[in-house]
């Protein structure tokens, strides 16, 4: 709901002026572990105040200056610089701070190749810092924005792009920052509204391949009709406005210019899988983005041992940055954790223990394959990990998990009046909940004795294993009790996987299961369609058109409402009777969504 403040005695129109600048951490009555605090709270000031126990003693706090950042000389006293004098030390206006430090590194640097190449990559990939927030007086987030091109001057050009696009400044500027996909609208609102395509067609039109495809010798390519042949249309700015979803800004910091507590324009943007777009997105070449990628299904068992493995260091807090799940260790009560074991090998390299004492490193990456130890042996997908008092986070290599699939089972909350879906039962997307009778009948389920920790997932297998040791059994559920019962749980109950034909021959994903509520993303009234690459005709309504062939000859059943709906079936067979190249495999095995 809304919250509404009331300042008891004050002037409140004084309070709503500064109301962005006040950090809102909870609710009345809220209890907050001082660990839990966002970074620009976390200070010995408010623990002196409040008296917290918890932040005596050693203390682990991830601080991260800018990229390339060094540290202050205080010998040096105040400096300025100003074009005029010679960049002599003077007082300036702020406005003019970021132009007098390109001038002088432009005019005296030794570097004047790199610079030049900086200078031109910069007009291609132009921001307006006037329209910006901070634009008028603000150095260091513009000069960060410029150090990229600086940087990558005679580098690889998707490095810019990867940068460029998880930039503030180019997000706010392109409006992509905190654009929202139509499932999530559709979800949150019930109508559905396309995702903000202003980066995505600008990214293929000004900052990468143009308007028309070309020849070698530049000129334009043309049809039969003697016509240039466009390189896209809309479908695909449609397509890749929905990769670029749920981007939001990096949590608020100290140590560097910003008088807004709540802002943050200079750590590259992270991703909210909540905002994020979760359905395929067709490509410019008659596939999709996430092709060449390996399938999740196909990665080994127990990913987060093996060579390349990498590891985040979180500080003292367990809030991970790479997801979001529901529920966190500061408001669900007692933790319960994956704390790696003494003789862990694991724990020895996160550790890095040097004269008995642990110099923990912001990021560690397995160079071998590594041994299981006791609680690792039984985790199929690590997340958070606690080395003594820090906290490492697992990131997942990139993988592609596809939207068709056989077997799947229902999936729920631990209330089963919440949003159920499907899930694929050889992916780890859910904890297991095991059964017992409860009163008039109810099916209530307990999480297994020994689960490892509260966001655990496992695959559907190795669920009704962990109920199988304790002497019960998976069931469609009413009800999950207990600590650490949080996301998602598998029920043994059945999913059907369908999908609905539009006139265009897009698809949308629909689930049926036996639910109080299936989730809006999949229930059979979303409007999340997207591009498939038919074998031949499609599914078409005869009422939709003239001309149309009764739903796949009577394969699908026409909609009231126009499309056709249709149950679907993967069916996978060899591609090859023999050993291939290597060319032939990344010539074929490419399918990703």
């Amino acid at each position: 709901g809304n919250a509404f403040f009331d300042y008891q005695g004050q002037d409140n129109v004084f309070w709503d002026d500064q109301l962005s600048r006040l950090t809102k951490i909870g609710r009345l009555g809220d209890t907050i572990m001082f660990k839990d605090l966002p970074n620009n709270m976390r200070l010995a000031k408010v623990a002196n105040r409040f008296n917290d126990k918890t932040s005596q003693g050693q203390s682990y706090v991830v601080v991260c200056g800018s990229r390339n950042e060094v540290a202050n000389d205080p010998s040096l006293g105040d400096f300025g610089f100003e074009i005029i004098e010679h960049f002599q030390n003077v007082d300036i206006n702020p406005a003019a701070h970021r132009e007098s430090v390109f001038f002088m590194i432009a005019l005296e640097a030794r570097d004047q190749l790199r610079q030049l190449m900086a200078w031109q990559l910069s007009q291609l990939f132009a921001i307006v810092p006037l329209v910006l927030t901070g634009g008028w007086d603000h150095t260091e987030n513009f000069l960060n924005y410029y150090d990229i091109f600086v940087r990558h001057g005679f580098g690889n050009f998707v490095n810019i792009l990867r940068e460029v696009t998880f930039n503030p400044l180019m997000a706010e500027n392109l409006t992509f920052q905190d654009s929202k996909s139509g499932s999530y609208l559709f979800e949150t609102t019930g109508s559905y509204t396309h995702a903000d395509e202003n980066y995505a067609r600008e990214l293929m039109q000004l900052f990468t391949i143009g308007v028309f495809l070309l020849n070698d010798d530049g000129t334009k390519m043309l049809n039969e009709n003697g016509e240039p042949i466009p390189t896209f249309s809309n479908d695909e700015v449609m397509s890749f406005a929905r990769v670029f979803t749920g981007f939001v800004q990096s949590q608020p910091r100290g140590n560097f210019e910003e008088n807004d507590s709540s802002w943050n324009a200079i750590d590259e943007l992270i991703v909210d899988p909540i905002y994020h777009d979760k359905f395929p997105k067709h490509d410019l070449t008659g596939g999709y983005i996430g092709d060449g990628y390996p399938l999740c299904v196909d990665l080994p068992s127990r990913m987060f041992l093996r060579k390349g493995a990498t590891y985040r260091l979180l500080g003292d807090s367990p809030r991970p940055h790479a997801f979001i799940d529901e529920g966190t260790p500061m408001n669900d009560g007692p933790a319960r954790v994956f704390e790696l074991g003494e003789n862990s090998r694991l724990r020895e390299i996160l550790c890095n223990s040097v004269n008995g004492s642990c110099q923990f490193q912001m990021t560690v990456t397995l160079d071998s394959n590594i041994e299981c130890d006791t609680k690792e042996c039984q985790v199929d997908e690590a997340r958070v990990l606690k080395v003594h008092d820090v906290y490492y986070e697992y990131i997942r290599p990139p993988c592609v998990e596809q939207v068709f699939f056989n077997d799947s089972k229902k999936v729920t909350y631990k209330n089963s009046f919440r949003h159920s879906s499907c899930a694929n039962p050889l992916l780890p997307h859910a904890a297991e909940a095991c059964c017992t009778e409860g009163n008039g009948g109810t099916l209530t389920a307990t999480r297994y004795t020994e689960y490892v920790f509260d966001h655990e997932r496992v695959n559907f297998s190795a669920a009704n294993v962990r109920c199988s040791r304790d002497g019960l059994s998976q069931c469609d559920f009413n009800f999950v009790q207990g600590d650490g019962v949080v996301g998602l749980h598998w029920t043994n109950s059945a999913c059907q996987i369908a999908i609905k034909v539009n006139p265009e021959g897009k698809v949308a994903i629909v689930y049926e299961a036996m639910a109080n509520i299936i989730h809006p993303n999949v229930h059979k009234d979303n409007m999340n369609y997207f591009k498939v690459y038919w074998n031949g005709d499609f599914p078409r309504n005869s009422l939709d058109e003239n001309g149309g062939n009764s739903c796949g000859n009577g394969e699908c059943s026409p909609l009231e409402d126009g499309g056709c709906f249709c149950y679907i079936e993967v069916d996978e067979e060899a591609v090859f009777s023999k050993m291939p190249r290597t060319d032939e495999v990344l010539s074929k095995l490419y399918i990703g969504a």
